[in-house]
């Protein structure tokens, strides 16, 4: 992205949540839900500290984040 005034504009292939001003080191968050009966559940909303991530079919979700902090994350499965 290039700064155009109090903008930036830019163009990608795909959407993610990624702070483009943020400059500090990132790292990943990744995991898989499951239920009761260790079956993954697909649609699962992840929040990691606001940020939300759905899980795919096999339940696995992925996300870039800023190192050496601490996050919240809570999932919300109603209306799966």
């Amino acid at each position: 992205a290039t700064r155009e005034g109090q903008s930036y504009i830019g163009f990608v292939k795909h959407l993610s949540s990624w702070n483009i001003d943020f400059k500090g080191d990132k790292s990943t968050i990744h995991g898989k839900v499951i239920d009761c009966n260790k079956l993954p559940i697909n649609g699962a909303l992840v929040n990691i500290d606001g940020v939300i991530v759905k899980t795919d079919s096999s339940g696995n979700f992925f996300q870039w984040i800023p190192s050496g902090i601490d996050l919240k994350v809570s999932i919300n499965i109603e209306g799966i």
